[in-house]
């Protein structure tokens, strides 16, 4: 038992040390809610009423200098339970004194949630399905209680009221994503395989929604939040979606193409 708890102190001394080391990612800080909707969702997407619950410092915008960053992901938002600038080192836990989150509590089925950040917005997209690539990563991995948790849900929004019909798209073999419940691959702090400083990440993952109308408006929340403590944070690190569909034509647009149609017949038919 005594050799044990030596083994857990020095591997959290080491985690301490290496989280101390910069890395080769670059932490841009929080610029709003609409400002960081946008940048994910694209220009084809109407946005509005963005809102972020959640300290400043626990956001903002993630680059690689390099291509071979080895997260597969180059550019994008990131969303922590601590401080997002210890994506690139300086730190491993801090207490931002954010509220729980209902809907992450849900997940793990314990209302247990700490330090939650959230972005959500509604939308009205011109595609009828579209994908978000991400990546979790934390400086702790399980079994355990602290099982820090993200979710990626989606609702419509009815006379201006959401439906409250919440579907999580952020999804490991169909469960939620939690530390529990992901594959996290180690990342050495003594000779990283990833230009992060946390020390658990999985593969990039992916969360695509479809089904969509561009009749109907949509919100999205995507959060995540600490689990049990507010120690040993964890962040996601999101590309921008990616339309999978063509766009929707409006009414309009069939009328006209239609119009176009009949009238090209017609011509055709006086030079017979």
């Amino acid at each position: 038992m005594k050799k044990k708890c030596c083994i857990s102190t020095l591997f959290a001394l080491l985690v301490i040390l290496f989280s101390m080391s910069a890395y080769a990612v670059t932490i841009t800080p929080f610029d709003g809610a609409a400002a960081m909707a946008s940048s994910i969702m694209g220009k084809d997407v109407i946005i509005s009423n963005a809102s972020y619950t959640g300290a400043t410092g626990a956001s903002g915008y993630f680059s690689f200098a390099e291509a071979e960053n080895g997260i597969g992901i180059d550019n994008g938002i990131i969303l922590t339970t601590g401080s997002a600038s210890y994506a690139s080192g300086g730190g491993y836990s801090l207490y931002n004194g954010s509220a729980p989150d209902e809907d992450l509590n849900a997940l793990i089925g314990a209302n247990t949630t700490h330090d939650a950040t959230v972005l959500e917005f509604d939308f009205v997209s011109t595609s009828d399905a579209f994908a978000f690539d991400y990546v979790f990563a934390a400086f702790e991995a399980g079994p355990t209680v602290y099982n820090d948790v993200f979710g990626l849900f989606v609702d419509r929004v009815v006379g201006g009221v959401y439906a409250d019909n919440k579907t999580n798209y952020a999804l490991i073999d169909a469960g939620p994503v939690a530390i529990n419940n992901a594959d996290l691959s180690w990342n050495n702090p003594g000779s990283p395989s990833v230009d992060i400083a946390y020390v658990y990440y999985t593969d990039m993952l992916t969360a695509t929604i479809t089904g969509l109308s561009s009749e109907e408006t949509y919100h999205l929340k995507i959060a995540i939040a600490d689990v049990y403590d507010n120690q040993w944070d964890s962040g996601v690190f999101i590309k921008g979606s990616v339309p999978l569909s063509s766009p929707v034509p409006e009414p309009m647009t069939l009328i006209l193409l239609g119009s176009g149609l009949l009238g090209l017949a017609g011509i055709r038919k006086k030079m017979k």
